[in-house]
């Protein structure tokens, strides 16, 4: 099986993302580990969170919006087992959203910023914006009888 590699996402010739699931759970048990170091070596949990975070969650979501749609569910339950693994074991906060749910946010964040936002480099290739109207033809009275724009 042939992969390719683009922007750090392994993608294989049938449009599996297991290579790249792997290699992020792989690279995040890693970065757990150091962080699990800096702890005992007496590193602030707030300091360990806020690494957690920027190292560990961004690992997670990076450009989420390419490849989340080609992982299967078992996929999807080994990476939010991470998430479920840093909570657990305190190196993330305790309400931190689902990677579901980062990834939902991002997504959303990103169209948001593609529609609105006249400089993004995505918004010249949106279609304008259409505005629809429609015209009321009538209704049907008690009786039944139908009554053109609400004359009787």
């Amino acid at each position: 099986m042939s992969c390719v590699n683009i922007l750090g996402v392994v993608i294989s010739n049938n449009l599996s993302v297991c290579g790249h699931v792997n290699k992020i759970i792989t690279s995040s048990a890693q970065s757990v580990h150091v962080l699990h170091v800096l702890r005992s070596h007496g590193m602030s949990a707030e300091c360990i969170r806020t690494i957690y975070r920027a190292v560990v969650i961004a690992k997670l979501t990076y450009v989420s919006s390419a490849w989340w749609g080609f992982t299967t569910a078992a996929d999807r339950q080994r990476l939010e087992a991470v998430i479920r693994r840093g909570v657990h074991s305190g190196l993330c906060d305790l309400n931190q959203l689902a990677l579901n749910e980062l990834i939902t946010d991002t997504d959303d964040k990103l169209f948001f910023q593609a529609m609105y936002n006249n400089c993004h480099v995505l918004n010249s290739i949106l279609p304008n914006e259409t505005h629809r109207t429609y015209n009321k033809l009538g209704s049907a009275d008690i009786t039944g009888h139908f009554l053109l724009n609400n004359t009787p």
